[in-house]
């Protein structure tokens, strides 16, 4: 299960960002039957609005905060990053690698994860947990 005690988002321990901690957890708690979630663009100035709270470290709220927006977010923060979790030129390769080889989905992973950075891999199979958490939900969300 990803949800992680919230008390050691200040702590320098945290395996991945908090930004990609705190939007997966909201939209697992919040979000993971709703339809098409990460289809709908939510609300712009609502997006803001999140953001702003990531930057300040405020709780994202479900009264205020609508899941298809954070959905939103988590995409865009993921699209903006600096250096992708996955560099191009990784991800190519292990394209290359599982389509020259008859070889199983875990090995071409594994390949994967000994090639990254420790921070990107973290946040790899982070990303990987969340995305199969809502895979286990995809009757409903259509995933």
């Amino acid at each position: 299960m990803l949800f992680m005690d919230s008390r050691r988002l200040n702590d320098f321990t945290l395996p991945v960002p908090k930004e990609l901690h705190k939007l997966t957890n909201y939209i697992l708690r919040e979000g993971k039957t709703k339809p098409n979630i990460f289809l709908s663009s939510g609300n712009l100035s609502l997006s803001r609005v999140i953001r702003e709270k990531l930057d300040t470290n405020q709780p994202l709220c479900p009264l205020e905060d609508d899941v298809y927006t954070v959905s939103f977010v988590l995409l865009d923060f993921l699209s903006c990053l600096l250096t992708p979790v996955l560099p191009a030129p990784l991800l190519d390769g292990a394209v290359a690698l599982y389509e020259s080889s008859g070889d199983t989905d875990n090995s071409v992973l594994h390949s994967l994860l000994f090639k990254l950075p420790k921070d990107n891999a973290m946040s790899f199979v982070y990303l990987l947990s969340f995305f199969r958490e809502m895979l286990a939900c995809s009757d409903a969300n259509k995933l």
